[in-house]
């Protein structure tokens, strides 16, 4: 992305790699038949994990900085 720090997409990255191994092992623990309340504990983790990216990703946008406009306002309520 265009106007994202050097920081900030390292951070996405590391948040995402993260994520990436949380659903490794909510499928580890789908098949080894764990509790199905751990397996949701670690979905709602997941879920919290992407809604950061997703904000981390609208904040870096300079048309989201300066002002909220239609476009961004359709993106977001089709996340939300």
């Amino acid at each position: 992305m265009k106007s994202m720090t050097k920081e900030n997409y390292t951070q996405i990255l590391s948040r995402l790699s993260k994520i990436e191994g949380q659903v490794r092992g909510v499928k580890s623990m789908i098949e080894k038949e764990r509790d199905f309340t751990e397996v949701l504990t670690q979905l709602s983790a997941i879920k919290s994990g992407i809604n950061q990216v997703a904000l981390q990703l609208m904040f870096q946008q300079k048309e989201f900085r300066e002002q909220e406009n239609e476009r961004v306002r359709k993106a977001l309520s089709k996340f939300i």
